[in-house]
């Protein structure tokens, strides 16, 4: 499906229109330090909100914001090990567009259209792609399948979904009276706050006090810059609607792996009313091993935060396993070699993991 906010919230989608965007800031390409033009025409496309744009050093080579969203030459570095769909949301599709990785949670796969293309993206695969859905069949699996109390809305972007497809959404699936929960998962609010309505936010809480579920929405945000003023707005305004508020973060070298960067990040969420949840070891996502730092480093840094950042503020840190096998804690994965680690899935399948940090 394709949103309304695509033609509404302005974005810079290819190398011409950040050429423009830039000279308009009184920059050149040349003044902004960046690569080739002709590295934007292949590959994950670009796209970055101006909001988001906005927020960018744009005469800093290294500025976090800037990694996250401008293509780099080693993106065509593949290694052999990325893969084309890192936790194996193949594996464990039961019907087009329903993932059941774990035995209470659905996940549902609606929409490839996010707002941002983060060059990490580990659905970089079908981001802005046309995927099959099966909606019909979803409903009459879920139907079929009481153990499921909570649905996950991911993409692609929910918060990209127009007001109408949400109401639709109501509509069918509030009717499954087993699921108590609905989450979603969006980066929207870290990245261009104002592409969420009052509107969308008023369905959500429809959601909450008109048919009792309990919404919560994660947020995936990186950085504490990213911790804008428009970002604490839109913040109230879902606690307000009845919205539980967690957020996660993913490990990226030269943007966040570092502990006063974090830190920061987690007492900031905290302070507005989010919690953080998760911080993810990188996927192995095609073309991301600039971004990747080791297990151990991992380790090391949280183990950094552990006591000098209160526990309130502290997520799980968690490895999504390659396969489709679901999340391991890291900080429960042994290895003699720093190499191969051995971990127990939730259900009790032993893994070997191969670290390919270098």
């Amino acid at each position: 499906m394709q949103s309304s906010q695509d033609l509404t919230r302005p974005s810079i989608r290819s190398a011409a229109e950040l050429q423009t965007y830039l000279h308009k800031k009184g920059l050149s390409w040349e003044t902004a330090h960046l690569p080739a033009q002709a590295l934007f025409e292949h590959g994950f496309p670009l796209r970055i909100p101006e909001f988001y744009a906005e927020l960018i050093d744009w005469q800093d080579p290294t500025d976090p914001l800037r990694l996250m969203v401008i293509p780099d030459i080693r993106e065509a570095e593949v290694r052999p090990y990325e893969l084309t769909d890192p936790i194996g949301d193949h594996a464990r599709e039961v019907v087009p567009g329903l993932i059941h990785r774990y035995p209470d949670r659905c996940l549902l796969l609606l929409t490839s259209y996010c707002l941002v293309h983060c060059r990490f993206c580990f659905r970089r695969e079908v981001v802005g792609k046309v995927r099959p859905v099966q909606f019909q069949h979803i409903q009459e699996y879920l139907a079929q399948h009481p153990e499921v109390r909570e649905l996950i809305f991911s993409g692609g972007d929910p918060f990209t979904f127009p007001v109408g497809f949400v109401q639709s959404l109501t509509q069918h699936l509030t009717q499954l009276t087993h699921v108590t929960t609905w989450r979603f998962h969006s980066r929207v609010p870290a990245i261009d706050p104002a592409a969420v309505s009052d509107e969308w936010i008023g369905q959500l809480q429809e959601l909450h006090t008109q048919w009792k579920k309990r919404v919560i929405i994660v947020i995936h945000i990186n950085h504490p810059r990213e911790v804008t003023t428009q970002f604490k707005h839109l913040v109230e305004k879902l606690i307000a609607a009845g919205c539980l508020l967690l957020s996660q973060t993913v490990l990226l070298k030269g943007v966040n792996t570092d502990h006063k960067t974090l830190a920061d990040l987690f007492r900031s969420l905290v302070l507005l009313g989010v919690k953080p949840y998760y911080l993810h070891h990188l996927d192995q996502v095609v073309g991301s091993h600039h971004f990747r730092i080791s297990i151990e480093e991992g380790k090391t840094l949280f183990h950094s935060l552990r006591g000098n950042v209160s526990g309130v503020c502290m997520p799980e840190y968690v490895l999504d396993l390659p396969g489709g096998d679901g999340k391991v804690p890291v900080m429960w994965m042994h290895s003699d070699d720093h190499k191969e680690y051995q971990v127990t899935t939730f259900e009790g399948k032993k893994v070997t993991y191969v670290d390919q940090a270098e």
